[in-house]
């Protein structure tokens, strides 16, 4: 249980009573009638001018949101599956499907599916390329160094 805080304050004129209860604040003067000023509550928290800022910082983040959005549905990214120093192949991420690599009798499937690519199996002994996860965007190469496969996104014009 929480008892609230009592404060004398010394003004002037008469000392005021400012009571802090958990859910708010309540002010008194020395005849213990309600005061509707304490501390310049009468004061709007929030002005003209800074409702103007957040409605304009609002509409920016909804238009960052959907830009990204709409950028996201045609990213014009491929993905690159080299076996070695060779390239096995080149996919666009917008199709969905699975390829099976089969060099030197092991075997590695890639799976390209809702934009995103990753490894969906590999007979190697660690299994690390498997738990590289999900990559959608460029610079998160997936690698089995057992094999030999690395799986890069890139964008169109590379």
């Amino acid at each position: 249980m929480s008892f609230p805080l009592i404060i004398l304050l010394l003004k002037v004129r008469a000392p005021v009573y400012y009571i802090k209860y958990p859910r708010g604040s309540i002010c008194y003067n020395q005849v213990k009638t309600l005061r509707r000023s304490c501390f310049d509550m009468k004061k709007k928290i929030l002005k003209k001018n800074d409702r103007i800022l957040i409605i304009i910082m609002l509409a920016l983040l909804a238009g960052i949101l959907i830009y990204r959005a709409a950028a996201g549905k045609d990213s014009g990214y491929q993905v690159v599956i080299y076996v070695g120093n060779e390239v096995y192949g080149t996919y666009s991420i917008s199709d969905d499907q699975d390829i099976r690599i089969e060099q030197n009798g092991f075997t590695n499937v890639v799976r390209i599916k809702d934009k995103a690519v990753w490894m969906e199996e590999s007979d190697c002994p660690n299994q690390l390329c498997i738990y590289q996860g999900k990559v959608t965007q460029p610079g998160i190469p997936i690698v089995c160094l057992p094999h030999g496969i690395t799986v890069d996104v890139v964008g169109k014009n590379k």
